[in-house]
């Protein structure tokens, strides 16, 4: 018998680069640090995305409501200042209330302080784009 070979690492690259350009699109940007970190890989029929970003597992996640260290404090004091925010009240509101998660269908993004805003963009990037992963399929095979 006869075999057929499809080599799937260039479909899987495309979906890995439109994708990318998906979740850079919804990233929050306060310096641009988290979307200079969005990355992808194809290892066999596995394409992953991923940030280095030390921040970016609290932003997609959220973070429960504790105490912040000072780092922590000195950041969001940087932040406060270029946003023209006061620090000491966004420092109080995190360490009480956390900073709420969304979901895939949801992912709003907090758009100022104190409101139960949303940050998740790397699911979201891949989730809501499920129709462009399959036109790129598609593609690869027409």
């Amino acid at each position: 018998m006869d075999e057929i070979k499809i080599d799937l690492i260039p479909v899987e690259e495309k979906i890995g680069a439109a994708i990318k350009a998906e979740i850079i699109r919804m990233c929050p940007v306060d310096r641009g640090d988290l979307r200079r970190s969005i990355g992808f890989r194809v290892k066999g029929n596995v394409i992953t995305w991923f940030s280095t970003d030390p921040k970016a597992s609290d932003l997609e996640y959220g973070t429960p409501p504790e105490p912040l260290s000072p780092q922590e404090m000195a950041d969001l004091a940087n932040w406060a200042e270029r946003h023209g925010a006061s620090p000491f009240r966004i420092v109080k509101y995190i360490e009480r209330h956390g900073i709420r998660v969304g979901t895939v269908e949801n992912p709003l993004h907090i758009t100022s302080y104190g409101r139960d805003s949303y940050r998740p963009f790397m699911r979201p990037g891949v989730f809501q784009n499920i129709e462009l992963i399959k036109n790129i399929i598609i593609g690869g095979f027409s």
